[in-house]
């Protein structure tokens, strides 16, 4: 009985915790500064990584990125926590780098990597 009841429970629970994502996310963006062309551009991104990645993959390490901030030659790109900052810095620079100078008007981009959980744990946010 009880076990059912959690069942029925799971779908508002994710519900929820997208909701809080979603508001953190927003706040993030907005202490960056990040332009809704931004945040297209990084769906886009996403997008051809999630068609590449294996699903466990993706979701682990690279769902939960964001881009902050796309420069001339740089673009800030949070990462969820220290280990999928690593595993996305070690993988996915250059991929990164292509995939974005094709929005910077073929101009080589550098991707800097911040963890956004050290930007929210200093209150930042």
């Amino acid at each position: 009985k009880t076990r059912r009841h959690d069942l029925r429970r799971a779908p508002e629970e994710r519900e929820r915790r997208q909701q809080e994502a979603d508001k953190n996310a927003t706040q993030i963006q907005q202490q960056y500064g990040t332009t809704p062309r931004e945040v297209e551009i990084w769906n886009q991104v996403l997008a051809e990584f999630k068609l590449s990645q294996p699903a466990t993959t993706f979701h682990a390490y690279t769902a939960n990125t964001m881009l902050l901030k796309l420069t001339d030659d740089e673009v800030l790109i949070g990462v969820t926590n220290q280990l999928a900052l690593d595993w996305v810095k070690n993988r996915l620079t250059n991929q990164i780098q292509r995939k974005l100078s094709s929005y910077a008007d073929g101009r080589k981009v550098t991707p800097t990597f911040v963890s956004l959980t050290q930007v929210e744990g200093r209150g930042e946010v």
